[in-house]
């Protein structure tokens, strides 16, 4: 079974791709269940800059995207950036239509540098550490179903840094993400970056492994058609190669196990 779990259309600010087209390259690619996970930044930082997107208007689209291609399936997620500090919010905005997935992610740090995109400023240990503490935090607030691309300032480097310092927070995360059933994303997108690897990176999954991790939920983080599928193979080869066998797929009872 083919599944993507983080997809990004028009109702992303940063992505302009339309779901018509993203439905398509999934369906002539293979896939039986996609997610598309929209942004939903409610920290006053990102509201500033995005505003807060409309809700409603998403899931009327992903109703309408249900209707029109039944062969495939359509889940309508979120992707909560600083979740738990924005949770009231989110939580009202969602209410009335809860979506069928929530991925909890990092993407500023409390500093208000943005560590998602292409990085303007030189990344110090006190960048790193304050990276994996805001993501233990968002761990222990919980209340959503994957933890998303965990070392996301990675991304853009040539080289993995040494954070070695900070192996005891990684610890402490995944230790909670496995005690309380949430999914950790190997987000590919890190793969056709500089650091050319998955993210979290290999190192990370591997130490996740051995802590007896093994919700584990595949995503492109595709914000474009092109990006789609584009590095799925070599995922799950590289999966194959650190010892997992089987990703996650979410059902209204939990987790299911999908062989790889």
């Amino acid at each position: 079974m083919k599944i993507d779990y983080h997809m990004h259309s028009k109702f992303s600010a940063d992505s302009t791709a339309s779901m018509d087209e993203m439905i398509e390259k999934a369906i002539a690619t293979g896939y039986q269940e996609i997610a598309f996970t929209e942004h939903f930044d409610l920290i006053p930082e990102e509201i500033e800059i995005y505003g807060v997107p409309s809700y409603r208007k998403y899931s009327l689209a992903i109703e309408e995207m249900r209707r029109r291609y039944p062969e495939i399936s359509i889940l309508k997620g979120v992707e909560l950036g600083e979740y738990h500090l924005c949770h009231k919010l989110a939580d009202a905005i969602m209410k009335n239509s809860p979506p069928d997935l929530k991925i909890g992610s990092i993407h500023t740090l409390s500093n208000g540098k943005n560590i998602s995109i292409p990085l303007t400023f030189p990344l110090v240990a006190e960048d790193i550490k304050d990276y994996y503490e805001s993501n233990l935090q968002l761990v222990k607030y919980g209340d959503f179903d994957i933890l998303g691309h965990l070392g996301v300032q990675n991304r853009y480097l040539t080289k993995e840094p040494d954070d070695s310092f900070v192996l005891h927070i990684v610890k402490e995360i995944f230790s909670l993400i496995i005690k309380k059933e949430i999914a950790l994303e190997v987000n590919y997108s890190g793969l056709t970056k500089p650091l050319a690897d998955l993210i979290p990176t290999t190192k990370h999954l591997k130490l996740y492994k051995d802590m007896g991790g093994k919700l584990l939920t595949i995503g492109s983080d595709a914000h474009s058609v092109e990006s789609l599928d584009y590095s799925y193979k070599k995922t799950l080869h590289k999966l194959l190669n650190l010892g997992f066998t089987h990703f996650s797929k979410i059902n209204a009872e939990g987790w299911e196990q999908i062989e790889i």
